[in-house]
């Protein structure tokens, strides 16, 4: 079992610690109760923003928190994928090489 530490989660820049282990159903759980935190606070987030806005802009406001949680999560996913490709391996196969993230990444 190894262990290593993850910072700014969504929901707030702190540490936290995750255990990788050998059968992803370990690490099912983990992610479901993240994904859940995060949709809890997703559909929170436009309340402070209609209290905080006159009542003349609040679809301006929603539409921009919806943009910028939908930039987000692409500038996330391009990071994600950047890390994951750096350190992708390549490995044989019947059809030829396939570059495979390894578990380090």
């Amino acid at each position: 079992m190894r262990r290593r530490s993850v910072g700014c989660h969504p929901l707030g820049c702190r540490h936290v610690r995750v255990e990788f282990h050998d059968h992803s159903i370990e690490f099912i759980p983990a992610t479901v109760s993240g994904n859940a935190a995060i949709a809890i606070a997703y559909a929170a987030m436009p309340a402070p923003l209609v209290i905080f806005v006159a009542d003349k802009d609040t679809g301006v406001a929603n539409s921009i928190n919806s943009i910028m949680r939908t930039m987000g999560g692409a500038v996330g996913t391009a990071i994600v994928i950047t890390i994951l490709a750096r350190s992708a391996q390549n490995y044989r196969t019947p059809t030829g090489p396939v570059a495979i993230a390894t578990e380090d990444a």
